[in-house]
């Protein structure tokens, strides 16, 4: 996989004065930024995923980093669009909770978090599936895993479908990973493979 991207508007601006492309550079939107490799996460994002013990590859093709998202629905940590497959990717973290009043039970939490963003039309319906263990283990590093399928509730995305995969550690937490797209392009499972925990360290 090629990690390092070239940003289309970036070689553009190449060609131009050098004043020219500080005022481009200046003036995208500052909730907004175009990254095209592995190091181009925002640093609040990078930090955030080293929070939960986590790593995250950059898509082969073009992207956008929404790092100040917003959906009064449901929450997320921070989102990508893909403009060729027109895929839209949201990522959630929960922490992990040592009090056991607030323990984090992945087989719970996972099934109400897609019934909470199903849509409620009488002909929708939710599939759902184990992650196969030994691509559990060596693909996403995880204690368990699941994948939902569903039409989104308008309030949470306008898209016509979700792929919503839950992944969880013991003692670190459990992450939400959302594939919104109006049809589902065939990359859809290397997409939901950017984000996984890292390699378990060895106990001494």
């Amino acid at each position: 996989m090629q990690y390092a991207r070239s940003s289309d508007t970036i070689v553009e601006l190449q060609s131009f004065p050098t004043v020219k492309k500080l005022y481009f550079l200046f003036v995208l939107p500052l909730s907004t930024i175009f990254v095209y490799g592995q190091e181009g996460l925002p640093l609040e994002q990078q930090l955030l995923l080293a929070r939960y013990d986590m790593e995250w590859t950059a898509p082969e093709s073009p992207y956008r980093v929404n790092k100040r998202p917003y959906n009064a629905f449901q929450e997320f940590d921070f989102g990508l669009y893909l403009r060729k497959e027109k895929v839209e990717i949201r990522y959630l973290f929960i922490p992990f909770e040592d009090d056991s009043k607030r323990e984090l039970i992945p087989h719970l939490r996972a099934p109400r978090m897609a019934m909470h963003l199903a849509s409620n039309d009488e002909d929708s319906h939710i599939a759902a599936h184990e992650i196969d263990p030994t691509v559990l283990d060596s693909v996403y590093q995880a204690d368990w895993g699941q994948v939902f399928y569903f039409p989104p509730k308008k309030g949470f995305s306008e898209a016509k479908g979700c792929q919503m995969m839950a992944l969880y550690r013991e003692g670190i937490g459990m992450c939400f990973v959302f594939l919104l797209f109006e049809e589902a392009p065939p990359s859809l499972p290397d997409l939901a493979e950017l984000l996984r925990f890292l390699p378990r360290r060895l106990q001494n």
